[in-house]
């Protein structure tokens, strides 16, 4: 009765070696063993996301969910999804769930603003970062990235602080698209 815990062990350390396949398999028979534990549904809907399955992985997420409607990993996975689905209004309700389950986290709006930029949508990451003001440097490099992204280069280089040496390479990447 307890091999479940193995295997979603083996699960995440397979994953961590980029065998997803190997890795679904594992997570797979955990749940065979324990259907109901929400952590082995959403590392299962995590590894199909990682497999490029997005229906079977957002199926997954709204499972996990149902199950635990706070999960902010479950939030965050199928924002990440809808995002790249491009059901915006849907991905958005997402987030703004996402940050009442964590508002103490001071990651949790940093996280929506990197999801809304890494999917290209420069507009809403704009409206994000700006209603949701914060101290985070990251915060600084996604506004930067989502006024490139609308060609604004000049707000962007505006944006970006002083050069400072030992600057993350991220920022230094930007100032190089600017300069370029």
């Amino acid at each position: 009765p307890y091999l479940d815990e193995g295997y979603a062990l083996i699960a995440r350390l397979r994953k961590d070696l980029g065998q997803f396949d190997v890795a679904l398999t594992s997570i797979d028979h955990a749940l065979a063993l324990k259907s109901g534990v929400v952590p082995y549904h959403l590392e299962r809907a995590d590894l199909l996301r990682l497999l490029h399955r997005a229906t079977e992985a957002a199926a997954e997420f709204e499972d996990a969910l149902r199950r635990d409607p706070r999960s902010a990993m479950g939030l965050h996975g199928l924002a990440e999804i809808r995002l790249e689905q491009h059901r915006d209004r849907d991905a958005l309700a997402l987030l703004e769930r996402y940050v009442t389950v964590a508002p103490d986290d001071p990651d949790v709006n940093v996280v929506a603003a990197a999801l809304l930029t890494k999917a290209g949508r420069a507009e809403d990451a704009l409206a994000w970062i700006a209603a949701h003001p914060s101290s985070d440097p990251r915060m600084v490099d996604y506004r930067v990235r989502a006024l490139l992204m609308l060609g604004r280069s000049g707000a962007a280089a505006a944006a970006l602080p002083a050069s400072a040496q030992g600057e993350p390479a991220y920022r230094a990447s930007l100032r190089g698209e600017i300069a370029f």
